[in-house]
């Protein structure tokens, strides 16, 4: 038989062609919900989150956190940290962890997990806009991945939710893949200037007890008594059998009551398509272990019809899930050729 020339040439790019295929995955499909359904529900005061898994506390287990830092005082709460083998989370200032580089890589590189509290902290402006808070949060996330080269995925607010947030703050940050961090226990550290050590520690003594506690404290200027109280902090709840950690996006958020909001605001519903998240790959270390993700980034398609949840995988870029991308058309192409190659099998047949 002759040889047929059109074998020849799919015979050269064959195997090209199948390695581009499997290199080049296909876009994955989005389950979308109408926008015009979830504004009403805001309105109403609903939150509207994704659904998400977590994993659950099997002992009980303390968060200690620290907020407003760094500061000249974080250097002495690292040491104690360090001494007592315990782990913290640190929601971090976005313009002081810019003038305080070397505490910020520090608390990173000791294991402590780093979140975002913003760039100022300022309640003026961060919550009677939420184009400008949502601004301060890249600005502290830009910062924040400069530095320690991530962006952390978790934020709390200044002053927790309760009656600064509204559905939509919540929507837009949770729709950004944000997970939003109050507390249940509260030291008391912030409710007026020098509070002292032996009532920090009373604040957080005669709190009840439960499987998973996330208390709040401060590491910034002025609250030298809270790094005095701090040993004894630790030690009640050692002494209560409490294992110390990380909040990490693996551990369900606490927040604080769907109560109405005390600030009077615009509606910015239209401006959604701003709040997006530059496309970026978040990393996450905890102990030996390196959580790898990419964030989902197309606001418009962050709703889907099972109760607003992303159908599409963690690992999958916004690159990858854009319908027109480039390769996407050369995936499908190569889909298609293979196809007609496999549907003549008359072209294999053939004598060298």
């Amino acid at each position: 038989m002759e040889r047929n020339p059109l074998f020849f040439m799919l015979r050269k790019h064959f195997f090209m062609m199948i390695f581009l295929f499997f290199l080049i995955p296909a876009t994955p499909t989005l389950a979308l919900e109408d926008h015009h359904n979830v504004l009403p529900k805001l309105l109403e005061g609903e939150r509207i989150l994704k659904e998400r898994s977590f994993v659950k506390n099997e002992t009980p287990t303390v968060y200690l956190t620290f907020d407003d830092g760094p500061s000249k005082l974080t250097p002495q709460v690292l040491d104690i940290l360090k001494t007592e083998n315990v782990k913290a989370t640190f929601f971090v200032l976005g313009q002081l962890a810019e003038s305080k580089k070397d505490l910020v890589k520090r608390i990173n590189d000791e294991g402590h997990s780093i979140g975002n509290h913003t760039y100022s902290h300022k309640y003026n402006k961060l919550y009677t806009s939420f184009s400008t808070y949502w601004q301060e949060i890249q600005k502290t996330e830009d910062i924040l991945e400069e530095i320690i080269g991530y962006s952390p995925s978790i934020v709390r607010t200044p002053g927790g939710t309760y009656k600064n947030w509204d559905p939509f703050y919540f929507f837009y940050m949770d729709q950004a893949d944000y997970l939003i961090y109050d507390w249940n226990i509260d030291s008391g550290d912030s409710k007026r200037v020098g509070v002292p050590s032996n009532e920090i520690i009373q604040n957080v003594k005669k709190a009840k007890l439960n499987n998973k506690l996330i208390l709040l404290m401060h590491d910034g200027n002025g609250h030298e008594y809270t790094v005095k109280a701090l040993p004894e902090i630790i030690h009640y709840f050692k002494g209560k059998g409490y294992q110390f950690s990380i909040l990490t996006e693996k551990v369900e958020p606490i927040v604080h009551p769907n109560i109405a909001t005390r600030w009077e605001r615009e509606n910015e519903f239209e401006k959604r398509s701003m709040f997006v998240r530059t496309a970026r790959e978040i990393e996450f270390v905890k102990n030996t272990e390196k959580i790898t993700r990419i964030q989902q980034k197309n606001f418009d398609d962050l709703l889907s019809a099972e109760n607003t949840r992303l159908l599409v995988s963690a690992e999958t870029t916004w690159e990858k899930v854009k319908p027109k991308s480039i390769k996407y058309q050369i995936s499908m192409l190569i889909d298609k050729i293979t196809q007609v190659v496999f549907s003549f099998p008359m072209l294999f047949n053939y004598n060298e």
